[in-house]
C-alpha cells in the first residue's frame, strides 16, 4: 500500500485542496481507510503504510504539513490502536517525534507533545479526564516503553543541539507525569540519572562558563519548579537520595579550583532554592558553605562576573528566608559591599593590562602606525571600561534590591541604616540605574530594572519621574505583555499599582508593608498627589490594558489580585474606559472578578461597574457577558462596602437594566433579595439610588406585576417615604415616577394603594408640591387608578381635594406645560365616565321615572362638575 499515492488519488476523488485542508484531507483518508478494516492483517498493512510514510515521505514535506499530519495521525491512528499496535509503530515515530518537537515553531512542538502524550496514554489507560489515574496493570505492562520514552525525553533535554523553546517544552512535559498519581516519574527520574540532567540545565547563565545548552529566560524558573516537584513526590528514603545527589552535585563544582565551576555550582544553587528549598536550606546550613561564598568573593576579588551570581543566589536565599539567621547577616555585608561597588575598585575580567602599557609596542613601527594603533587600543579600552561599567551597574542593582527585601528582618534595622536613606539624591541615583536597564535589550536586566522600581516607586518624587520618561514607560508596558516568570509578574504588578496609587485602605504585601514602614512612606502610599490622574492617562495611552491582560492569563491568584486593583485605577477615570474595553479589558475583568483573591474579586468588580456606569451596556458586555457582569455586581451590595460603591453599583445595574425588557426581569428575578437591602438602609443617597433602580425595573410589564404581587408592602414603603419631610426632591421624583409606573401596570396597585389609610394623603401631597413634575406625576397616579378599577375611581371621586385639585390645575392658565393641562382634563374626564356609568347603572338597578331629558341633563352636570 503506497500511502502517498494512495492520499493523491483520494485527493482527486473528493476535490480538495491539499494545500489549504491538508489536514482535513489526512483525516478523511484515514478515516476511511481505518473503517475498512475488519482482520488484523488488514491493520498491519495499514500499520506497516503509516512507517513507511514516517521514515520515507514525511521529511519532505514544509512544517507546516508536518505539524497537520502529527495532527492527524495522532488523533486517528494512536487513539483507536491499542497498547499492542501501537508498539509495532513506536519504534519510528518515537525518534522522529522529538526531532519534531526539538524545534523554535510553537505549533510543531506543540504537536509533537500531544502525540507523545497520545502514546503515554494508550500505554498507561490514562484519559483526559481531570481525575484519570493510569490503569496499574497495562503499566507493568509496557513498563519498558514507557521507560523508553522518559529515558529518550532526557537525552534530548541534555543534547547540546535542542532548541531552548523545546528544552522548556520536554521538561514541562516531564513535569506533567512526574505525579504520584500520574505515571509518578519522580523517582524514575533517580533511577535515570534524570536529576543530573535537570542540575546541568539548572547550571547555565549567560556567561563562557555555563552555556553549553541552549536555554530561555524562562528555563531556570521551569527547572526550579520541576525540581520541586520531583521533591514533593518522592517518600521518605527517596527524598534522601535526591538530596545526596543534588548535594554532591553543587560540591563537586564548589570542591575544584576552576572559576567556572564555582559559577555553575552558585547559578544551580539559585534554581534549587527557588524550588526545592529544603534542599537548599539543609545545603546552606552545612559546615563551611557561606566561608566558600566568601572565599570565592575574596578569592575572585577582581571576577564581576562572580559578583554578579552570587547578588542572584542571595537574591533568591533572602526571597525564601522568613526568619533571620547568621548566613542572612553575612549575606547582607556582602550586598552592603556590593551595592557601593566603586567605579574603579575592579577590573572587568576581559580588561587586559598590557593594553595600557603602550610603552612595551615596537618602536620601530612607523609613527603613523603607532598612532593609528594607540588610537585603536584607546578604543578598546573605552569599550572595554564601558562594558566594565555597565556589569557594575548590573551587579549594584542586584545588591539594592536584595537590600530592599532584607528590610523585612527587623534586627538589621540599625545596619540598614547606614546603606539605604532613600533620600532624593539615593532614589535619583538608583532611578537613573534602573531607567538605563529598561531600554537593555536582554530581558534579564530589565527584570532587575523593574524589581528595583517597584521598590523605588513608593516614593512620590521617582513616580513623576519615572512617568515623564515615555521610553521608560513604554519599556515598563512591552516587558510586561512579554512577561513569563511569575516572580516577575508580581514586581511588574508592583510598579503598576504604585505608579497608579491603586492601593486601597494602605492594603500591601507584607514585604513591602516592612519596606514602606521602615522608610516611613506611609503617607506617600495613598496620598491623591494632583499627578495621580495624569499618571493613569499616560499609562492607558501607552497600553497598560493589554499589558494587564497579558498579566492576567499566567498571573498567581496574588498577582491577579494587584492587576484587578490597576484596572480598578484605571476605570475610576471616566475618560479612559473606552480605552479598556477597546483593548480587550472587559472579558478580562470578568475573570479576575470570578478568579483571584477576595480582594481581587471585589476590585475587578468595581472596575467592570464603571465601566458600566457610563459605557453602551451592548458594546461594552457582548452576548453572554452581560448575564454573567450582572450576577456579579450584586456583590458589592454588601453591607460591608461603603456607601459609594453601593450606589455605583445599583446605579449600573440600572444602566444594564436600560437594554431591554428581558434584562430587567433577569435582573429582578436573580438580584431582587440583594438590591432590597439598601431600601433598609439609613442612608438618603442609597435609598434614592435604589429606587431610580426599582423605577427602571418595574418599566417591564412583568416585572411590575410580579413586583405587586411578591412584595406589596414596599408599595406601603414607598408611599410613606415620598410623604416625609426630609426627602429630597430627587427620592421624591423617583418615587411617584415607580409608583406612577406601577399603578399603570394594573388594577392590583390602585387596589392596595387605597388598601392603606396614607392613601388620602399621599396624592393630595403630590398634586400640591410646587415642583411640577411631581405634580405631573401625581396627575399620572390619579389618571391610572380612575382608568384601572371602578371601585378605586369611586373612592378617589368622592375625596373632594383631590378632583378640585385637579380641576385647578387643569383651569390653571398659568401652567405652561400643555401636556400636563391635558392629562388633568383626561382625569377629569374620566371622573366623569364613572360618574356617568354609576348613573346609569343606579337607573337600571333601581327604576325610574325620569324622562330622557331629566337623566341627559343629569350627566352633562357631573361632566360640567
Amino acid at each position: 500500500m503506497e500511502m502517498a499515492s494512495e492520499m493523491v488519488k483520494f485527493k482527486n476523488k473528493i476535490s480538495i485542496d491539499i494545500t489549504s485542508s491538508t489536514q482535513t484531507l489526512i483525516s478523511m483518508y484515514l478515516t476511511e481507510v481505518y473503517e475498512k478494516m475488519i482482520c488484523n492483517d488488514d491493520k498491519k498493512i495499514f500499520i506497516n503504510a503509516i512507517d513507511e510514510f514516517i521514515g520515507d515521505k514525511l521529511p519532505k514535506f514544509d512544517t507546516e504539513f508536518k505539524v497537520r499530519i502529527v495532527l492527524a495521525i495522532t488523533t486517528l491512528i494512536f487513539s483507536p490502536l491499542d497498547a499492542l499496535e501501537v508498539d509495532s509503530i513506536v519504534a519510528d515515530v518515537l525518534p522522529w517525534c522529538l526531532e519534531m518537537m526539538n524545534s523554535a515553531f510553537t505549533r510543531r512542538i506543540d504537536a509533537s507533545q500531544y502525540c507523545l502524550q497520545t502514546i503515554l496514554k494508550t500505554y498507561s489507560g490514562l484519559n483526559d479526564e481531570p481525575d484519570s489515574i493510569p490503569d496499574e496493570a497495562l503499566c507493568m505492562m509496557h513498563k519498558k516503553e514507557i521507560d523508553r520514552i522518559l529515558s529518550c525525553l532526557l537525552d534530548k533535554i541534555g543534547n547540546e543541539t535542542t532548541t531552548g523553546i523545546a528544552r522548556d517544552a520536554l521538561i514541562k512535559f516531564i513535569m506533567r507525569n512526574i505525579h504520584y498519581t500520574a505515571l509518578h516519574w519522580a523517582k524514575q527520574l533517580l533511577e535515570f540519572s534524570g536529576l543530573e540532567i535537570l542540575m546541568e540545565v539548572a547550571c547555565q547563565c549567560q556567561n563562557e562558563y555555563c552555556n553549553s545548552l541552549d536555554y530561555t529566560s524562562s528555563t531556570q524558573t521551569i527547572t526550579s519548579v520541576c525540581l520541586a516537584k520531583i521533591d514533593e513526590n518522592l517518600d521518605e528514603n527517596d527524598k534522601e537520595e535526591f538530596f545526596d545527589i543534588i548535594n554532591e552535585f553543587i560540591r563537586e563544582e564548589l570542591q575544584t579550583t576552576d572559576v567556572g565551576c564555582h559559577m555553575r555550582a552558585i547559578v544551580a544553587m539559585t534554581i534549587v532554592t527557588l524550588g526545592p528549598f529544603n534542599v537548599a536550606n539543609a545545603i546552606i546550613t552545612e559546615n563551611g558553605f557561606d566561608d566558600m561564598i566568601f572565599y570565592f568573593l575574596g578569592e575572585k576579588r577582581n571576577d564581576l562576573l562572580i559578583k554578579k551570581m552570587i547578588c542572584e543566589f542571595i537574591y533568591a536565599v533572602v526571597t525564601k528566608y522568613d526568619e533571620f539567621n547568621t548566613f542572612i547577616r553575612r549575606c547582607f555585608t556582602i550586598l552592603r559591599d556590593l551595592c557601593h561597588l566603586a567605579p574603579n575598585d575592579s577590573e572587568d575580567p576581559d580588561d587586559s593590562a598590557d593594553l595600557d602599557n603602550s610603552e612595551n609596542l615596537d618602536n620601530s613601527k612607523d609613527p603613523d602606525d603607532s598612532e593609528n594603533l594607540d588610537n585603536s587600543m584607546n578604543l578598546v579600552n573605552s569599550e572595554s571600561s564601558h562594558d566594565s561599567e555597565h556589569l557594575k551597574d548590573s551587579i549594584r542593582i542586584r545588591a539594592f534590591v536584595g537590600i530592599c527585601k532584607m528590610t523585612k528582618f527587623k534586627v538589621l534595622e540599625e545596619e540598614l541604616q547606614a546603606v539605604l536613606m532613600f533620600d532624593k539624591k539615593q532614589t535619583d541615583t538608583w532611578l537613573k540605574v534602573c531607567r538605563r536597564f529598561l531600554t537593555n535589550l536582554q530581558k534579564d536586566m530589565k527584570k532587575w530594572a523593574v524589581e528595583g522600581l517597584s521598590y523605588l516607586t513608593f516614593d512620590l518624587g521617582v513616580k513623576e519621574d519615572l512617568i515623564r520618561d515615555q521610553h521608560a514607560v513604554q519599556a515598563i508596558i512591552e516587558f510586561a505583555k512579554a512577561a513569563e516568570n511569575q516572580s516577575v509578574l508580581y514586581q511588574v504588578d508592583v510598579l503598576l499599582v504604585n505608579l497608579c496609587t491603586a492601593y486601597d485602605n494602605y492594603d500591601l504585601p507584607l514585604e513591602r508593608e516592612m519596606f514602606v514602614n521602615y522608610f516611613d512612606l506611609e503617607n506617600q502610599i495613598l496620598a491623591e498627589d494632583s499627578f495621580v490622574r495624569k499618571r493613569r492617562r499616560v499609562l492607558a495611552k501607552a497600553g497598560v490594558t493589554s499589558a494587564l491582560v497579558s498579566l492576567a492569563k499566567i498571573g498567581s491568584e496574588n498577582s491577579k489580585k494587584l492587576i484587578a486593583r490597576v484596572f480598578n485605577a484605571i476605570c475610576s477615570e471616566q475618560d479612559l474606559r473606552n480605552i479598556v474595553v477597546q483593548e480587550g479589558g472587559t472579558k478580562t475583568l470578568l475573570s479576575l472578578a470570578l478568579n483571584s483573591t477576595n480582594i481581587g474579586k471585589i476590585d475587578a468588580t468595581r472596575a467592570l461597574v464603571y465601566l458600566a456606569l457610563t459605557t453602551l451596556p451592548e458594546v461594552t458586555f457582548p452576548g453572554q457577558i452581560i448575564m454573567e457582569v450582572v450576577q456579579l455586581i450584586p456583590n458589592l451590595l454588601n453591607p460591608e462596602r461603603s456607601v459609594n460603591e453601593r450606589c455605583d453599583a445599583l446605579t449600573a445595574l440600572c444602566n444594564l437594566a436600560s437594554v431591554n425588557d428581558s434584562m430587567r426581569e433577569h435582573i429582578f428575578k436573580t438580584e431582587c433579595e440583594k438590591i432590597e437591602q439598601c431600601m433598609r438602609e439609613d442612608n438618603n443617597m442609597l435609598k434614592r439610588t435604589y429606587i431610580q433602580l426599582i423605577n427602571n425595573l418595574v418599566l417591564a410589564h412583568k416585572v411590575a406585576i410580579q413586583f405587586v404581587e411578591q412584595r406589596s408592602d414596599h408599595l406601603f414603603d414607598l408611599m410613606n417615604w415620598l410623604v416625609k419631610d426630609d426627602t429630597d426632591d430627587h427620592t421624591k421624583k423617583a418615587l411617584a415616577g415607580t409608583l406612577a409606573t406601577l399603578t399603570a401596570a394594573g388594577k392590583e396597585t390602585c387596589e392596595k394603594l387605597l388598601g392603606w389609610d396614607l392613601w388620602p394623603t399621599f396624592l393630595p401631597f403630590l398634586l400640591n408640591d410646587p415642583n411640577d413634575e411631581l405634580q405631573h406625576k401625581g396627575t399620572k397616579i390619579a389618571l391610572n387608578m380612575m382608568k384601572n378599577a371602578k371601585d378605586v375611581a369611586a373612592k378617589l371621586i368622592k375625596t373632594d381635594t383631590i378632583i378640585k385639585r385637579v380641576r385647578e390645575l387643569s383651569d390653571n392658565d398659568t401652567v405652561q406645560n400643555k401636556e400636563f393641562k391635558e392629562l388633568a382634563s383626561r382625569v377629569l374626564e374620566a371622573a366623569a365616565e364613572t360618574q356617568e356609568g354609576k348613573l346609569k347603572r343606579d337607573i337600571e338597578r333601581n327604576g325610574s321615572c325620569q324622562s330622557t331629558d331629566n337623566i341627559e341633563h343629569s350627566i352633562k352636570r357631573i361632566k360640567r362638575e
